[in-house]
């Protein structure tokens, strides 16, 4: 009997005990391609190919199986190695996975590390940012804002017990969305005539030291009260200012 493999229409000779050998899957001797050969069977050769080409079989066919029969070094390929390749050569998939996978990874720890704040101010990423941080050792900085930082109820007076020494009351009132940390607090005193007679700038743990459980950052629409005790100078101060300005500490740490 005789098969013809579709690739590239040669035909060849072949055997029950060679189509037995592989479950019919043999190679084409000519054009190497894999095939099913009791799939393509034939009794006799076609007679235009007979008259064309006046050749006699193809024996590649013929050998390879032979070679197979006898369980040489060169059996065909079965129909996994076809999909798949020899087992060897699945090592290289699995490095370029792998590879890609570490790569991937490492990529996501850098965009973490770099954007921790704008990704940390997603309330569903926040706790995922926060785990990776604590062992890079980066942060998540609040949000600061300080022109959304209102300031009510200013009032400066001389302190009842002390000369010389003025007491400034202040409430702070977070009307951002977000919370935000506390700001510098900058108080300047001028005379009557507008001069500036002094200035000082005072940190959060100044102004708010008499405030006890505070939270860590400003929560929106929540009062925050602030107290100072400042030394009057020589000069009788008659007026006062107060301008809130964002912490460059807050800023630029990570």
């Amino acid at each position: 009997m005789y098969t013809r493999c579709p690739k590239c229409r040669t035909t060849f000779a072949v055997t029950s005990n060679q189509l037995d050998a592989r479950g019919g899957i043999v190679r084409c001797g000519k054009c190497h391609h894999v095939f099913r050969a009791d799939q393509q069977l034939m009794k006799s050769i076609p007679r235009a190919r007979l008259v064309e080409k006046k050749q006699p079989v193809e024996p590649a066919l013929v050998a390879e199986t032979r070679l197979a029969d006898k369980k040489t070094s060169r059996p065909l390929p079965t129909l996994e190695e076809l999909l798949w390749g020899k087992k060897r050569s699945r090592i290289k998939p699995v490095i370029w996975s792998l590879g890609s996978l570490l790569g991937l990874m490492a990529l996501s720890v850098q965009i973490t590390y770099f954007y921790s704040t704008e990704l940390g101010r997603d309330p569903d990423l926040r706790p995922h940012v926060l785990r990776v941080c604590k062992f890079l050792g980066c942060s998540i900085k609040p949000q600061v804002d300080a022109g959304l930082i209102e300031l009510t109820k200013t009032r400066v007076s001389p302190h009842p017990r002390y000369a010389n020494v003025l007491r400034l009351r202040a409430n702070l009132i977070n009307r951002a969305s977000f919370s935000q940390a506390y700001p510098l607090m900058e108080v300047s005193l001028s005379n009557r005539d507008g001069k500036l007679v002094g200035r000082r700038t005072y940190r959060p743990e100044e102004y708010l030291r008499k405030n006890k459980n505070l939270p860590q950052n400003m929560i929106p629409n929540v009062i925050v009260r602030a107290k100072l005790e400042i030394t009057s100078p020589n000069r009788r101060a008659d007026g006062f200012e107060i301008r809130l300005i964002a912490d460059p500490k807050v800023l630029t740490s990570r």
